[in-house]
């Protein structure tokens, strides 16, 4: 990969040129317009020859910006598609920094002449801080604990993964007159932070509050129960703070709480109702939400954040049904689920929910808690919008690990090898490796910057690092054919280059550097993560 430190000498370029481009008269190029006719290598464009003169230039750069600028409506070749170096169809800014890093030498052509998708990136613009990607350890935790591989287990799953994110369920109580609670916890949080380290982060998310406050008096369905007419807020709030306490007993300090996990829907397991709103009938989230904070923040010197409402999905307007009572002051972040919204065999049809949830709460974090639908490409193409259309800073898929089938790792019969289909008792799903495409490169407290790319087919997001030093970039080709990509990491100072590829093939490989002209090639339906430093 070309060492690109050539910041002054693009500066002064650009500077001179643009200078020139402004104030170099019109008649200079007015002749030439008439006389010159266009000259071409065989039938194929000389890109970059703007004057015909078969070089490409200071000259040609001159005309390109004058043209950018609208100066001139046409190039002494009079074909404008000699312009468009990076084969966008526009002609642009982009363009001239192709063309004045191509005449400083360091690029050695341009991206529309090799055939290549163009990409850019862009570190000057920025959106989100990325707090984490992650999964759920919520049910078969003594199959984890007991297996005789577990110590491979967990360098898998937190290792080798690059988690650093691990939602639990608080099962405090979850049943009346158990005294324990999930003491599996401590050691599954103990292992984790030897892995991943203190920047592990943990979210606790209730499935249900105790039987003994519920309206049914079970941890299935039903919402909290009511004394002297009032549902019991106070005693939800005090449970949650009681949980906590007790967790911190066993080293789990959770980062993030979600007080109810899908309050929008009454299940058959672990589960209990809170209302969007005022019916009688249920107890109501936004007041629940306002008694945990109060709670908290009263008796704790550094209580955890509070995300909400962590609701089912995004589509028929629930998110916005469980916004309206709830006062922002409350929450630290919003956080969802995507099982509705949109479809997991298309992709896109989240965006529109997505997009309306960024646009409606520009300022308040936003965190994708629990997914697990669709297949291995499809979920990073969800990913891909969830952090590019709906700007999220934290990415969650659902089981982590589960027992007998499911789960990102398939655990077999811890007490029976002789029921084991594999070596280790352990199974990597595909969506493993997806997941760590992202997990492994993109580590808490990178940035997203603007990328984009010349084709629909390749999707494309880029991060960087808190000390400016490196970024990582994602590709996704949503294509069924080969496509090669020519990266421009415009005033970006690099010297190496890392690829990690997930294909039909490939389950996240390093598979070598960037190519000359930074260029990558993507099989069909393939996952890239380049990291540049």
């Amino acid at each position: 990969m070309k060492n690109c430190k050539t910041n002054k000498l693009v500066f002064l370029l650009v500077s001179v040129l643009i200078f020139s481009a402004f104030y170099l008269p019109g008649s200079v190029f007015a002749n030439t317009e008439k006389k010159i006719s266009y000259n071409t290598l065989g039938s194929s464009i000389f890109y970059g020859d703007l004057n015909g003169d078969e070089n490409v230039d200071t000259m040609d750069y001159v005309l390109l910006q004058r043209y950018a600028l609208g100066v001139i409506n046409k190039f002494p070749v009079g074909n404008t598609k000699a312009a468009d170096l990076n084969g966008d169809d526009e002609i642009n800014s982009l363009d001239a920094t192709l063309m004045s890093r191509y005449i400083l030498g360091v690029i050695k052509e341009f991206p529309v002449s090799t055939g290549a998708v163009y990409a850019s990136i862009d570190t000057s613009t920025r959106h989100q801080v990325i707090e984490g990607f992650g999964a759920s350890i919520a049910y078969y935790q003594n199959w984890l604990i007991d297996h005789p591989n577990k110590a491979e287990i967990y360098d898998v799953i937190f290792n080798e993964l690059g988690l650093s994110v691990l939602r639990l369920n608080n099962w405090y109580i979850t049943y009346e007159n158990e005294p324990s609670f999930d003491d599996h916890a401590k050691e599954i949080v103990s292992e984790a932070k030897k892995s991943v380290g203190e920047e592990l982060k943990i979210m606790m998310s209730s499935w249900t509050p105790p039987a003994y406050l519920k309206s049914n008096n079970s941890a299935a369905g039903g919402t909290l129960k009511k004394e002297n007419g009032e549902f019991v807020y106070d005693k939800f709030a005090d449970y949650w703070y009681e949980s906590l306490k007790e967790y911190e007993k066993i080293g789990v300090v959770p980062d993030y709480i979600s007080i109810q996990n899908e309050p929008d829907i009454e299940t058959g397991y672990e589960s209990c109702i809170f209302d969007k709103d005022e019916n009688g009938n249920n107890a109501v989230y936004a007041k629940a939400l306002e008694a945990v904070y109060k709670k908290l923040n009263s008796s704790m010197d550094n209580p955890p954040k509070i995300l909400g409402p962590e609701v089912l999905g995004i589509g028929y307007n629930n998110f916005d049904g469980y916004m309206n009572l709830i006062n922002t002051d409350y929450l630290d972040g919003l956080a969802f689920h995507l099982y509705h919204g949109g479809d997991e065999n298309q992709p896109d049809s989240f965006n529109q929910e997505l997009m309306k949830i960024k646009n409606k709460y520009p300022n308040i974090p936003k965190y994708q808690t629990e997914f697990y639908r669709g297949d291995a490409f499809n979920t990073a193409w969800i990913i891909h919008n969830c952090l590019v259309n709906g700007d999220v800073s934290m990415y969650l898929y659902w089981d982590l690990i589960w027992g007998e089938s499911g789960g990102l790792v398939t655990i077999e019969f811890p007490w029976d090898k002789g029921q084991w289909t594999t070596p280790g008792g352990y199974i990597i799903d595909d969506k493993y490796y997806v997941l760590k495409q992202y997990a492994k490169f993109i580590r808490p407290g990178y940035t997203r910057v603007d990328a984009s790319a010349n084709s629909d087919d390749i999707k494309i997001s880029a991060y960087i690092s808190p000390d400016n030093k490196s970024i990582s970039v994602v590709l996704l080709n949503t294509s069924s054919n080969s496509q090669t990509v020519a990266l421009d990491f415009n005033n970006f100072t690099a010297s190496s280059s890392e690829i990690y590829r997930t294909s039909e093939n490939e389950k996240a490989e390093f598979i070598g550097s960037l190519n000359g002209n930074n260029t990558l090639v993507l099989p069909a339906k393939s996952i890239a993560t380049v990291i540049i430093k």
